[in-house]
């Protein structure tokens, strides 16, 4: 069940975040060709939507910090699937512009490290509390492949195929799909996950120390 979860979880991460293959190229297609953005802004167009992941580490802090609802990941799932949904639904419907498609994909985008804070938090606290780091990353790496090779393909037949707001409705429809992963609590995933004493957050302070912490003791080994 384990693997089923988190298995499941982490395709549907992979295949309906922003930056994944199934909607990047077709946005790219959006700007060249339809909307008949330069090289420049195009380049422009991918370092702003990209912003939320150059801070990556600051979703994982919060993700440490914060237990929304009391599911603590599942919670993550819970409330930031709908927004990034939102966004895309609020694209899908909207004049196709350059504006528009920033603001839309930057919200998904930043909705996502949420998602994919969660997501990566508790593979790793299961891997450390099942004493299975090893077949964790495993299926991590394996999990975050196959979708990018099949997305690839797919972006191609939805670039040419679907318009610019049937393509957003289905990120839509994705992300939503991640809210059932937020209801779907197996035991043999959820029961004393969170029991472990590093899964217990401190503060803020204390998280960065660790993390510094952490950091030193690599760079000695």
């Amino acid at each position: 069940m384990i693997f089923l979860y988190m298995g499941s979880l982490t395709l549907l991460v992979s295949v309906a975040k922003p930056e994944g293959s199934l909607l990047f190229i077709p946005v790219s297609y959006m700007l060249k060709n339809q909307l008949h953005a330069t090289a420049t802004e195009v380049s422009l167009f991918s370092l702003l939507a990209g912003v939320p992941i150059y801070a990556a580490f600051i979703f994982g802090l919060v993700r440490d910090l914060w237990n929304p609802f009391g599911w603590r990941d599942r919670g993550l799932f819970l409330l930031f699937a709908p927004v990034a949904a939102v966004a895309f639904i609020w694209t899908a419907l909207s004049p196709l512009s350059y504006r528009g498609l920033l603001l839309g994909v930057l919200l998904a985008t930043l909705s996502f490290q949420f998602i994919l804070a969660g997501q990566s938090g508790l593979i790793s606290l299961l891997g450390q509390e099942k004493l299975m780091s090893g077949r964790m990353s495993s299926l991590w790496t394996m999990a975050l492949i196959l979708p990018a090779v099949a997305t690839a393909f797919a972006s191609g037949y939805l670039t040419e195929h679907i318009s610019p707001s049937r393509t957003f409705l289905l990120m839509a429809v994705l992300s939503l799909l991640i809210v059932c992963m937020a209801f779907w609590k197996p035991r043999s995933v959820f029961d004393h996950v969170y029991e472990a004493r590093q899964a217990r957050g401190t503060n803020l302070f204390g998280d960065v120390q660790r993390l510094v912490r952490h950091r030193r003791s690599i760079q000695r080994s």
